[in-house]
């Protein structure tokens, strides 16, 4: 977003042919950057780690995420900034046996802040592949909101890039519009893994290739 005014940009985007929805966040889902955060609990000598992110009320559904008990953040803005949705592995480390369990439970963080448990989510990968699944909650705080994540119509999502980076410019966006496709994102960042994973396919294949040579010279 570049310090433009989410709300804005909202308002000014959705008027872009092909865009469907526009949600939200402090980060981008699934690339291992996030908060740190810490939540206190009753006759717990140790607090739990925990990790965050801050969306909107669209962000959930953008990325088709799963509720499994309870609700999504709504368009009360002032009602948000008092909930959290967490997802399975925060209400296992509540100990609880169940999700829906979870919901309206008061939440304290390190920072003394309070929360109440408005939904719990599916387990999703909100990190790196590679990374083990941990209690996790999103929150609601547009003054975090750096990127703005956009649901495409039909399969001409860069062909609308011109006219955004024409609307960025006449709305006075700073630097230079940047938007890449979240499936572009994705592959990026685990360029290192494919080109081991090429790797060890070319050394499969060598190893049965030699071996069969050699059968072939014998022959």
């Amino acid at each position: 977003l570049q310090n433009m005014d989410p709300q804005r940009f909202k308002n000014e985007f959705e008027k872009v042919p092909g865009v469907n929805r526009i949600s939200m966040s402090s980060h981008v889902l699934g690339l291992g950057t996030a908060n740190k955060r810490y939540i206190k609990t009753k006759g717990a000598f140790d607090s739990i780690a925990v990790t965050s992110m801050s969306v909107d009320e669209a962000f959930i559904s953008n990325m088709k995420l799963t509720l499994l008990a309870g609700r999504d953040f709504g368009s009360n803005k002032s009602e948000n900034s008092r909930f959290i949705i967490v997802n399975e592995e925060f209400a296992k480390a509540l100990n609880l046996k169940e999700p829906s369990a979870a919901i309206n439970r008061m939440i304290t963080l390190n920072d003394s802040s309070e929360f109440r448990i408005a939904g719990v989510l599916k387990s999703f990968h909100y990190s790196g592949l590679e990374d083990v699944i941990r209690p996790f909650f999103f929150e609601y705080n547009p003054e975090k909101f750096v990127y703005a994540n956009m649901k495409m119509e039909g399969g001409n999502a860069l062909g609308s890039l011109s006219d955004m980076e024409k609307l960025w410019k006449r709305i006075g966006g700073q630097g230079k519009f940047t938007a890449q496709l979240f499936s572009v994102e994705i592959k990026d960042a685990y360029s290192f893994y494919i080109m081991i994973m090429n790797l060890w396919r070319f050394l499969g294949l060598l190893a049965i290739t030699v071996p069969s040579l050699g059968l072939l010279r014998t022959v």
